[in-house]
């Protein structure tokens, strides 16, 4: 199960990690066009201030590709979880009693 999840999951993490890196320009390239806003001429403001938007856009992207990963491994994981309990009821009958039972004793602890 925990290959199963590391392989789901490493897409998502390069992805996020895809997403940090260009906050990070983002940051950098707004503090480059505040220091620029000081010393250089509208033309160079507005040079950098396009590049900003090209790194803001690229991170939407970004944003946009790990939303649509992590929406399809939802969907995959709900079709495995539904494929498995149709393959094994009483399996999953079981477990679900179990886990209520587990989940029962454990509220009444905190309840009493």
């Amino acid at each position: 199960m925990s290959i199963i999840k590391d392989n789901m999951d490493a897409p998502v993490r390069e992805s996020t990690e895809a997403v940090m890196a260009d906050l990070r320009k983002v940051v950098e390239d707004a503090q480059r066009l505040m220091a620029a806003a000081r010393t250089q001429s509208r033309e160079t403001l507005a040079e950098k201030a396009t590049m900003a938007k090209e790194t803001v856009r690229r991170g939407m992207d970004n944003l946009r590709e790990i939303e649509r990963r992590a929406s399809g491994q939802a969907v995959e994981a709900a079709e495995r979880t539904k494929s498995t309990v149709r393959d094994h009821p009483w399996a999953s009958m079981g477990i679900v009693a179990a886990l209520g039972m587990i989940a029962g004793r454990v509220s009444k602890r905190f309840v009493a």
